[in-house]
């Protein structure tokens, strides 16, 4: 039975986590053994950098795995002039940079002893940015003459997301093309021994983009949550977000132009999480003028989901899938969302499930008073989704498939 290490990056308040928490709670049970390294994404991530603090602070959501933070030993910075014409000739883009930061996180000796007796070790790899260290270990293991395979979790297509938020080149100070970032990625990605994704529409992308690799689908999960909140609701709606670029856009769309759709009376709104950090930069306007609804990051959303009559998801854009949709299922409360809330999952399951989204400021505002009004069978269809997709049974039996192909003799893979 191979070792299994997890790489990941320092963010335990957003949707990523919860496949943090999937993955080690799969190894757990089946008796793995495993550790789980946080690595820098980012060239300050240095060891005093407050993101270690802040990750410290909120480990407890992983149940007490074994986890090793790996920060740089100092600031990482692009040799600037010569670098440029350098890198320039290379095509080097904002992805390797990425890459280059990830290996330039130490290899500890923790690391080393507690996997140096293995006979084999399996890398899962979170997010085409950690394949720096990733590629470090191996040749750890290689010169150790041990077995070692690397299968990447992408959580979407990550050169979209580089492009979507305007990354600029660290070497160039521009933005580089979409097709130059997809180039850096799919060149990474065929590498590796077995990509597993997380939602149905990145697997068709990077199937039909790299056919000759093995992928498999591993939706998150979230454990169906038994309803043991106050019976009288105090929060009528609830918006749950990290400061991602597309929570901002989401919230603003509903803030300007859903909210004003529901009277001088709305509903008890109640937003959650460390979206309010990148609406006051963005749009300090809405910030300021709705301040009052926001409760900032939270040790612990069951509580807010269980005091809540229904969950807004007013995105307008993403990538990969929705966890915010997933948990809400999970919770079996209504859910009131556009196309983009339930990006990622087969919109045939869903639309059989009973839910359907709402693209127009008009529709949304409509759904919410219906819901609000009655909510039952709204509720009955987040649990039917849940029960469809999402329960843990699938996610485990999808994840052996992938670690049985990554852990069979060389013969047979």
């Amino acid at each position: 039975m191979a070792a299994v290490i997890i790489l990941g990056l320092p963010w335990l308040r957003c949707g990523t986590a919860q496949v943090f928490v999937n993955q080690l709670r799969f190894l757990r049970e089946k008796q793995h053994r495993s550790l789980f390294v946080v690595l820098p994404f980012e060239a300050k991530h240095h060891a005093g950098h407050p993101i270690w603090q802040r990750f410290a602070a909120e480990a407890g959501q992983l149940h007490d795995a074994l986890v090793i933070p790996a920060p740089l030993a100092r600031r990482l910075r692009p040799f600037r002039l010569f670098g440029r014409f350098w890198a320039e000739a290379r095509g080097l883009t904002a992805l390797d940079w990425n890459l280059r930061i990830s290996a330039a996180a130490p290899l500890t000796s923790q690391i080393k002893q507690l996997l140096t007796n293995e006979p084999g070790v399996v890398i899962l790899a979170n997010h085409v940015y950690t394949m720096g260290f990733a590629h470090k270990l191996k040749r750890y293991f290689t010169g150790l003459q041990k077995s070692c395979k690397i299968a990447v979790v992408t959580h979407d297509v990550q050169s979209h997301i580089v492009s979507d938020s305007g990354v600029r080149n660290p070497w160039t100070r521009r933005s580089d093309n979409l097709d130059v970032l997809l180039t850096t990625e799919l060149r990474v990605l065929e590498e590796v021994d077995a990509l597993i994704h997380v939602s149905v529409e990145d697997k068709r992308f990077f199937e039909s983009r790299l056919p000759g690799r093995p992928h498999f689908l591993a939706l998150p999960t979230v454990d169906r949550i038994c309803g043991q909140g106050p019976a009288e609701k105090d929060i009528d709606l609830l918006f749950v977000g990290s400061d991602h670029i597309a929570n901002c856009h989401g919230l603003s769309w509903f803030l300007e132009r859903v909210l004003p759709l529901l009277g001088n009376s709305p509903p008890a709104m109640r937003i959650i999480g460390r979206v309010d950090h990148i609406l006051e930069r963005r749009r300090p306007d809405l910030w300021s003028r709705h301040r009052e609804l926001f409760a900032g990051s939270v040790e612990s959303t069951e509580p807010f989901y269980e005091r809540s009559r229904a969950a807004i998801i007013p995105m307008r854009s993403g990538r990969g899938i929705s966890v915010k949709t997933i948990e809400a299922a999970a919770h079996g409360i209504p859910i009131i969302g556009t196309t983009e809330a339930f990006r990622g999952m087969p919109m045939d399951c869903v639309a059989d499930c009973g839910l359907q989204p709402y693209d127009t400021a008009e529709a949304f505002a409509g759904a919410v008073c219906d819901v609000l009004a009655d909510g039952g069978s709204h509720a009955m269809a987040s649990r039917k989704l849940h029960e469809r997709l999402f329960g843990w049974s699938a996610y485990s039996s999808a994840m052996q498939s992938a670690l049985d192909f990554c852990t069979a003799p060389a013969a047979d893979c």
